[in-house]
Parts: structure tokens; sequence; C-alpha cells
């Protein structure tokens, strides 16, 4: 048994310890990645396929080349997976085959299959591997219930961002907030007398305190539009999602660097 004044919980999107409400509005984004060495005739000296071995991909959703090598190629159409590749250097890459946002989720061996077939179509196929990832992000749905006992942080409190390669600064930059609101909190109650504190800190009050700090009327509002995000997007097919990210990215470098 373990007792403490504040409970902090930081065990993920599918934490069994916090209530979120709306789940059921929830996308998923999944993504099936491998570090691996690769061979066949798309392999050149300054290329890996149609990669330049020299710089990152992201966000390659052409799959014109591939699709209808799989059974089922309209739903390729119509819920879309991109290819993000990272050269490590001495022919050894990261692939990663992701689905931004969708509802139902993929599965991680729809993801494999579309990775295995798009490289294929490049004249390459995974030779070496070294390791593999399995990513399982829930995005959107609602912020925890209020009232409750513990304090989330991080995807157990819906704090996810909406590129989540930059989820660990999203979190580590909220959590900044509920850190303080701890200390705050057991300063208060602590009034110089640890004895006192024993007998008089009030748990619950301190908790929906912190946990105020998090989501904000300003926070939320900035949520809720990344929410709505998520379900534009999840609406959009592979045509719609490439035209969207070819704007996205004409935009001023500072406009669609500071979103990120």
């Amino acid at each position: 048994k373990i007792s403490g004044k504040v409970v902090i919980d930081g065990t993920g999107g599918e934490s069994r310890f916090t209530i979120r409400d709306d789940r059921e509005r929830e996308g998923y984004q999944i993504a099936y990645g491998v570090e691996c060495t690769v061979k066949g005739p798309g392999l050149k000296q300054d290329f890996v396929g149609d990669y330049d071995k020299k710089k990152m991909t992201l966000f390659d959703y052409r799959s014109e080349g591939w699709r209808n090598t799989l059974p089922d190629p309209n739903k390729v159409v119509k819920q879309p997976t991109f290819n993000y590749v990272m050269p490590l250097g001495d022919d050894r890459f990261f692939f990663e085959e992701t689905s931004l946002v969708a509802a139902p989720a993929l599965r991680f061996e729809e993801c494999r299959a579309r990775l295995d077939a798009r490289l294929a179509a490049q004249g390459l196929t995974i030779d070496q591997v070294f390791d593999r990832e399995f990513c399982y992000i829930p995005m959107g749905g609602g912020v925890p219930r209020r009232g409750q006992r513990v304090v989330p942080v991080g995807a157990a409190a819906g704090v996810v961002h909406a590129s989540t390669g930059y989820q660990i600064c999203r979190c580590l930059a909220s959590n900044c907030h509920v850190s303080d609101a701890v200390l705050e909190e057991l300063a208060q109650a602590r009034g110089g007398n640890l004895k006192e504190a024993a007998g008089g800190f009030d748990a619950d009050g301190a908790s929906a305190r912190v946990v105020g700090r998090t989501w904000t009327p300003e926070a939320v509002r900035q949520r809720d539009f990344t929410v709505f995000g998520g379900e534009f997007l999840m609406a959009m097919d592979v045509d719609g999602l490439k035209g969207f990210f070819s704007g996205f990215f004409k935009l001023d470098e500072p406009d669609w660097a500071g979103f990120l």
C-alpha cells in the first residue's frame, strides 16, 4: 500500500486511473516502423528507391504505384497512410508507415503490408531488421472528468499534440504548470508545520485545483480546435490529404513551423 497527498497519473492514453468522457469520439494514430537495411535494384548510390539518402522524407502519401497490389486498394484511398523515411547512414534506414488519424483505427498488419508494397514498387525489400516500432496514439475525445482524486498528466490528461512527433515537448511544457501547482498546494498545506499538514490537507480540493491549471479555458479552446482539425482530416481521402499538406507547407515558414 502506498499513500500520498497528491497522486499523479502518467500511465498514458489508456489509463485505468483517470476517467475521460467522449472516448467514442476519439481517432487513432497508428504507425508501423522498422529500422533496417534494404536490398534490391532500387538501392542506388544517392537514393533508396526515390528517396534521397541525405534527406528526411515526411508525408509521402503517394499510393498510385502500389495500392492495386493489395487486397483492398479502395481502403488505401479512403483510409490513407504516409511513409516517413529517415536515413541513418551506412545504407541503414528507418521507414514508418503511418495512419495520421482514423476511426476505427487501422491495424499494424495493414500498415506493415502497405510499407512492404510501397518499397516493392520502388525495387526494394527489407533485408536486415534492427528494430521495430509499433505506435498507438489515441487522439481527441474529452478532457478528464472534473472532481477526480487523481491528477493526470500527458496523454492520461488528454494532452496530445496535433503533430504527435512533438508530443514529448508538449507534455513537458504542460507538466511545468502541474508541478508548480502541486508544489504550491503542498506549501500552502504545510504552512510551516508538517504536523498540521498531515491532518488538514484537502486532497480533493488540491487535485481539482491542479487539474484546473492544466485545462484552463484557453487550453480547452485550443484543444477543441485541434480535435476539430482531426475530425476534418479523418473525413479526407488520399487526394484530399495530399492537397491539404501541399497547401500547408506552402504557407510562410513561420506560420507552419509555429503550428508544429
